[in-house]
């Protein structure tokens, strides 16, 4: 059975991508990289935790990763737009993941998941730089290496678009998590799972996703 390891797994693609590679008959384990869970959090470990091939893992148990996983996938993107951690625990987190990289000799495949946006930030601005070390480091140790390009609009979608999308859900009696906005993570999540499951490489840029 193929096995992947998703970092950053709670939040909205790696949520996603996690329940399509389950789909798919892969083993994930999952890290979240949220400082402070919420309720949505809570639900999505609900749900996926009723398949017997997750398992959640804290950082900090990175001794214990070595040698089961295939496939090592940084789910970045939502940190990125988002901005949901300080640089302190940005720090924090990247010196845990460099330590879960260099217990592990050599990853089959690394997948990052990006926003088109990334490197467009003032540097002093962009409190996620600590965890590009780890990164990189990621990258350099594993034989193939495939990076999506996913479009962010500065924000995963304007506001305005935002807003429409959400007044034609509730025209439908329909709520955007349950289906407009959820679609479109599907639709992502399912595009990169096949290029992971194809053992592609390099980078790939994910066009006609939020329109």
């Amino acid at each position: 059975m193929e096995g992947a390891l998703i970092i950053g797994v709670f939040e909205r693609l790696g949520f996603h991508l996690c329940k399509k590679l389950l789909e798919m008959g892969y083993e994930v384990r999952g890290i979240s990289l949220n400082p402070s869970p919420d309720g949505s959090e809570e639900d999505m470990e609900l749900e996926i935790g009723r398949n017997s091939n997750f398992e959640k893992l804290p950082i900090e148990s990175a001794r214990a990763l070595c040698g089961r996983d295939q496939a090592l996938i940084f789910s970045l993107y939502d940190l990125y737009t988002e901005r949901k951690i300080t640089r302190p625990h940005s720090e924090r987190l990247a010196g845990d993941l460099e330590e879960l990289i260099r217990l592990n000799d050599k990853w089959d495949s690394v997948v990052l998941l990006i926003p088109d946006s990334l490197g467009r930030q003032h540097p002093e601005e962009c409190e996620i730089n600590p965890i590009e070390k780890a990164v990189e480091l990621a990258e350099g140790s594993a034989e193939r290496v495939l990076r999506v390009i996913l479009p962010s609009n500065g924000n995963t979608r304007p506001v305005e678009e935002q807003s429409a999308k959400k007044n034609i859900c509730q025209n439908a009696g329909q709520t955007p998590s349950e289906s407009c906005e959820g679609s479109d993570w599907r639709e992502a999540a399912e595009r990169i799972a096949l290029l992971i499951d194809q053992g592609e490489t390099g980078t790939r840029i994910l066009e006609g996703i939020y329109k």
